[in-house]
């Protein structure tokens, strides 16, 4: 899901289903935050169904509650 949100350069595994993306190219607007704007890093977890977006200083620029649909083809 991530990557239809944004490009990153690295990432790493903070806790089972918990993600923290940095150096990230929004490929999407999220919330207030634009298409194409760089940022330091994004923490997407799944477990709580959060995405925060943080600047350089570690302040967060916005936080978004996620709705994941899981469908199964049978």
């Amino acid at each position: 899901m991530e990557n239809q949100l944004f490009d990153w350069l690295e990432w790493d595994e903070l806790d089972v289903g918990h993600f923290l993306f940095m150096n990230c190219t929004l490929k999407q607007d999220i919330g207030a935050l634009k298409k194409g704007m760089l940022v330091d890093s994004i923490s997407v977890n799944y477990q709580n169904g959060e995405l925060i977006v943080f600047d350089r200083e570690g302040n967060e620029l916005t936080w978004v509650q996620l709705a994941l649909i899981v469908v199964e083809d049978n």
